[in-house]
């Protein structure tokens, strides 16, 4: 998700965030994420794919989508002895992982897979 913020229309933000989400259905969540955003029911997006959300719409819905905040914190937790990563069931625990290892977390510390996350 690279684009310029203030040109990226609703269809590219779409094929951008499937492409990174890491889920069994990448585009529905790509769709419910970015309805949310712009306070708009998903057909909206079916209807308008090339209306252009404005500025803060579309970096909202990139900080959903790409996780820095959480990212960090899993950046941070990877150096102590023991991480916990506590929610819900199907709160999103295994997709943040998985999508943060395959991000590159924990790259710098050998040991880290030798440390367990619960």
């Amino acid at each position: 998700m690279n684009k310029a913020p203030d040109t990226s229309p609703i269809r590219a933000l779409l094929d951008q965030a499937a492409q990174r989400i890491d889920s069994d259905s990448p585009r529905l969540d790509a769709e419910v994420l970015l309805a949310h955003v712009l306070d708009k029911p998903r057909s909206h997006l079916l209807a308008w794919p090339d209306r252009i959300p404005d500025t803060a719409q579309q970096a909202h819905y990139r900080e959903l989508v790409e996780r820095p905040r959480l990212y960090s914190r899993l950046d941070a937790g990877i150096r102590a002895p023991l991480t916990l990563l506590v929610a819900p069931a199907g709160g999103g625990k295994t997709v943040l992982l998985s999508s943060w290892l395959r991000s590159g977390g924990a790259a710098g510390d050998p040991a880290a897979g030798r440390r367990g996350i619960l």
